[in-house]
């Protein structure tokens, strides 16, 4: 048998939790997060998948590598709504990421972009975090701001469960604040080195969208009897919010009554409700905009 001393029996302790730390810091990393890797056709920065299509004859492109501004390094990426000439209409830009895998709570998902919209295109970052493929966590920034130099964003992450994910998504694109859904042609985004890190100093998520409404996904969700429901509104609007069963049956008039411009929030009690699936719809005017929650006891 061989024995060690308790200096050297000490140093393999440290050698063990260093290896210990090291390898679940490299677990939260983002796997070529800071986009330094392309592919050699400069299609798609490896772990990451776009919205471009390659094939000929149809070659659709809205995500391509940029060299010219980088936050960081060499690379990163950008993104335009473009038009598809095979297609005939104007697409966003997407980027998502693989699967991250995770071995703790993330706190906040954390980078550096640059948005230039036209009309009121809204730039659109999230995060989406599983355990057993369950959807458990999600952030997400929204914003119609122009941004002409690399500027921090962060996605405050709110949990629905107190379980650890297991992996995670994330996922850039750009959306329109207009109800018909119409994006304008040449908005663009550049973003660079994502990453997690501790939660902003703001209480509410930074989202920016004085130019459009939003239902926010209910929290927490799953839930036992009692659920949140954030909406945002952007001007003085007559609101409308009901929640219905899978058959499409009215349970409930959560909010029906003139709200000025700003962020609100309304709690469903739900104890003399079976458990089962539920959906929640917010009206005002010709928006619409419907959201699925579960209700379990």
């Amino acid at each position: 048998m061989v024995k060690f001393s308790k200096g050297v029996v000490n140093s393999l302790a440290t050698c063990m939790l260093i290896l210990v730390v090291a390898f679940k810091s490299q677990a939260q990393e983002i796997p070529n997060g800071d986009f330094e890797e392309w592919l050699t056709c400069l299609c798609d920065p490896p772990n990451w998948v776009t919205s471009n299509i390659y094939p000929p004859p149809l070659e659709c492109r809205q995500v391509f590598m940029d060299y010219l501004t980088p936050y960081s390094g060499n690379y990163c990426v950008e993104g335009k709504v473009d038009t598809c000439p095979e297609l005939a209409l104007l697409r966003p830009p997407l980027i998502q990421s693989f699967e991250i895998p995770l071995e703790s709570k993330s706190k906040a998902l954390h980078g550096y972009y640059k948005f230039i919209p036209v009309g009121s295109d809204l730039f659109n970052g999230n995060i989406k975090l599983y355990e057993n493929n369950v959807l458990i966590g999600e952030g997400k920034y929204i914003s119609e701001k122009f941004v002409s130099s690399f500027t921090e964003f962060i996605l405050n992450i709110e949990y629905s469960s107190s379980d650890t994910p297991d992996v995670a998504i994330i996922r850039s694109t750009i959306d329109s604040s207009l109800v018909s859904n119409k994006l304008h042609q040449g908005s663009k985004w550049y973003i660079d080195h994502p990453a997690f890190g501790p939660l902003s100093d703001v209480d509410d998520e930074q989202i920016e969208i004085p130019n459009t409404f939003y239902l926010y996904q209910n929290y927490p969700n799953p839930f036992n009897s009692s659920t949140k429901i954030k909406y945002s509104v952007p001007q003085q609007s007559n609101i409308v919010i009901k929640v219905f069963d899978v058959l499409s049956n009215e349970i409930e008039i959560l909010v029906s009554e003139e709200k000025p411009a700003g962020i609100f929030e309304v709690i469903w009690n739900a104890a003399n409700m079976p458990s089962g699936f539920y959906f929640y719809r917010l009206q005002a005017g010709s928006f619409i905009q419907t959201r699925k929650m579960i209700l379990l006891k």
